[in-house]
C-alpha cells in the first residue's frame, strides 16, 4: 500500500541502480509483492477478456485493470510453494507475522540485511536504511538511502529526528 504521494516527493534523493550493485550482500525482499504481481500477471489476461466481454466490448483499460487487480489474491498454497522453493534452494527467509515492511525495517536497523527490495513506500517511515523500490523485470530500481533524506529538495527533512520521520 504505502504512504500516498511519498515516493514522488522523494524523487530528488533516489537513484536508478541495478540490483547487481548488491551482489554478495544480504537482501530482504517483500516477497508478497512479487507473489501478488505473479498472480496478477497469470490471471490478468483471462479476467480482462471476460470483463471486456461483460462491458459489451467497451475497452476502458484502466477500469479493466483495476477490476482485475481487485479480483486477484495470493493464496496460502502459493505462499507454501514459495517457501518450499526457498527451502530447496537453501535461502534463509522469515515469514513476517503481520506487516512485512515493519519486519524488514527491523532487519535493516539491526544490520541483518544490507538492502530491502519492496514496492511499498512504508519502508521509509518504518526506518529501512536502504530500499530498492519498484524493481523492474530487468533488474533496475529506485534506490533510496535513509541518510539522504536531509538532501531532499521538495520537502525538507533537515532537523527531523528518527521519531518525526517514523510517525
Amino acid at each position: 500500500m504505502g504512504v500516498s504521494g511519498l515516493l514522488p516527493v522523494l524523487r530528488s534523493v533516489t537513484d536508478q541502480v541495478h540490483v547487481s550493485k548488491y551482489a554478495g550482500r544480504t537482501v530482504g525482499v517483500d516477497a508478497m509483492g512479487w507473489l501478488y504481481k505473479g498472480a496478477t500477471r497469470a490471471e490478468w489476461k483471462a479476467k480482462a477478456k471476460k470483463l471486456i466481454q461483460e462491458q459489451d466490448g467497451e475497452e476502458d483499460g484502466r477500469a479493466v485493470f483495476a477490476a482485475c487487480m481487485r479480483a486477484v489474491s495470493v493464496t496460502n498454497e502459493m505462499v507454501m510453494k514459495l517457501i518450499a522453493v526457498l527451502r530447496r534452494m537453501d535461502i534463509t527467509f522469515y515469514v513476517a507475522p503481520y506487516e512485512a515492511d515493519a519486519q524488514l525495517a527491523f532487519l535493516s536497523r539491526q544490520k541483518i540485511v544490507d538492502v530491502v527490495i519492496s514496492d511499498d513506500s512504508d519502508c521509509v517511515p518504518y526506518g529501512v536504511k536502504t530500499v530498492l523500490l519498484k524493481l523492474t523485470p530487468d533488474g533496475w530500481g529506485s534506490e533510496l538511502k535513509r541518510r539522504s533524506l536531509g538532501a531532499n529538495e521538495e520537502l525538507s527533512f533537515v532537523g527531523w529526528t528518527e521519531e518525526m520521520v517514523s510517525r
